[in-house]
């Protein structure tokens, strides 16, 4: 059976989120609820049963076997080309929405934004658009599409610094001080959009080569780490709903 025109699914890892999810599009004339999942098997799961047209899904669905919800999304894409996919998210950096774009994601909202943004996005989607909400880092998406704003000195700093040096043994290998050398490191995070470190050993796994190609030498060996109304009262909503025991 064709899906209907606005079928939709809806994913996270949250109950009371996606039955906050649910009341809110439930108010979007001729948006109907077609399924919901908890994890990525569960989502594999209800697409490959439910006729849809639209996913909303969270980026992070927790799975025993993996936490990369970029290779969820890769695989949702390679499996329902006609798919239209909204990722309502709270994680947010420039290296993110990088990613997002490559997969061929449409729509990224943020979670701390209004939740008339993700009514938007999936208005755009479903016509064949685009949409980002204000919270996502579009501009600085674009800088590192444009070879990250990351100066030479600052990704040798990361580069010695992901291959296992600690700051004191940079510093003493580019006669620097400590305090330069963690500066620079600082510095080349924030360009890149990132805050942790547990993020910065996450990018060298998923990108080594795009993000230190240009530097001479050996790459460091890729290592596995583990790591109006906004959505934060979404699960005020779903408590006062009538699908509050689910979607």
């Amino acid at each position: 059976m064709a899906p209907s025109s606005l079928d939709v699914v809806l994913a996270d890892h949250q109950p009371t989120m996606l039955a906050g999810l649910a009341t809110v599009l439930r108010e979007i004339d001729g948006l109907r609820i077609a399924g919901s999942a908890q994890s990525p098997p569960d989502l594999m799961d209800v697409l490959s049963r439910v006729p849809c047209r639209l996913l909303v899904t969270d980026y992070s669905l927790p799975d025993a076997h993996s936490s990369d919800g970029l290779s969820m999304l890769a695989r949702i894409r390679n499996r329902h080309a006609g798919l239209r996919i909204v990722v309502f998210t709270s994680q947010i950096n420039a290296r993110f929405v990088d990613q997002m774009r490559r997969i061929g994601i449409p729509a990224i909202v943020s979670k701390s934004d209004s939740l008339d943004h993700l009514v938007a996005a999936i208005q755009a989607v479903l016509t064949g658009g685009n949409y980002h909400s204000p919270g996502i880092p579009i501009a600085q998406a674009e800088d590192m599409r444009r070879g990250h704003g990351v100066t030479k000195s600052e990704l040798e700093v990361l580069h010695l610094y992901l291959s296992g040096l600690s700051i004191t043994e940079i510093a003493t290998r580019r006669n620097r001080s400590k305090q330069t050398v963690s500066a620079q490191r600082l510095r080349g995070m924030r360009k890149l959009g990132i805050e942790r470190n547990a993020d910065l050993f996450r990018m060298l796994h998923e990108d080594c080569d795009s993000l230190f190609g240009s530097l001479h030498g050996s790459m460091p060996q890729k290592k596995q780490y583990s790591t109006g109304t906004t959505a934060s009262t979404l699960m005020q909503v779903s408590d006062s709903s009538s699908c509050k025991g689910g979607v």
